[in-house]
């Protein structure tokens, strides 16, 4: 007989936001953890683990939502491929062929990216529109600047001393 103990954790998470000294909005989520320290059960989303704590399933709401996404390891542990649903229907696969390719797969087609790096990390990007982006690292590694192929500057990523992103950050790396 295979038994299977699961201790939860829960924890309540508030967001005020402030004007002029006033509370003018609070946000409660609650957010649960299991007995390894992953986030089970938040804002609703229901997230569940493999046997290595990798994430491989989001559902919507709890247990018994639709799936919203699947996540597949190889034998090293490497995601390999991620899967979005739409009101249970498939939308999109995401093959994450090495680190420096990913195949994007939806109905409108199918779309390749591709990453560059150097020994300090990503240094470039040829996302699925074809352009290129090129990254461009602060003095800790994280990125602060992303140029497009002329030079111009299309995102500026601003940090506080410990690392959360005060402005911009709308790439997927910020890292």
């Amino acid at each position: 007989m295979n038994n299977k103990i699961i201790l939860k954790t829960s924890v309540i998470l508030t967001i005020f936001l402030i004007v002029n000294t006033s509370i003018v909005l609070a946000i409660e989520y609650n957010l649960e953890y299991d007995a390894n320290g992953n986030l089970i059960q938040g804002k609703d989303k229901y997230f569940e683990y493999n046997n290595f704590n990798q994430l491989f399933r989001v559902r919507e709401d709890n247990q018994n939502g639709n799936i919203l996404e699947e996540y597949f390891y190889d034998h090293e542990e490497n995601r390999v491929l991620k899967k979005v649903y739409e009101s249970g229907q498939l939308t999109q696969e995401i093959y994450y062929i090495d680190k420096n390719f990913i195949q994007i797969v939806n109905s409108t087609g199918t779309f390749n990216e591709v990453y560059y790096y150097d020994d300090s990390g990503l240094i470039a990007e040829n996302g699925t529109d074809s352009r290129l982006k090129a990254y461009h690292s602060d003095h800790l590694g994280s990125t602060s600047l992303i140029t497009n192929e002329t030079g111009n500057v299309t995102e500026l990523t601003e940090y506080e001393p410990y690392g959360s992103v005060i402005e911009g950050g709308n790439s997927r790396f910020t890292y």
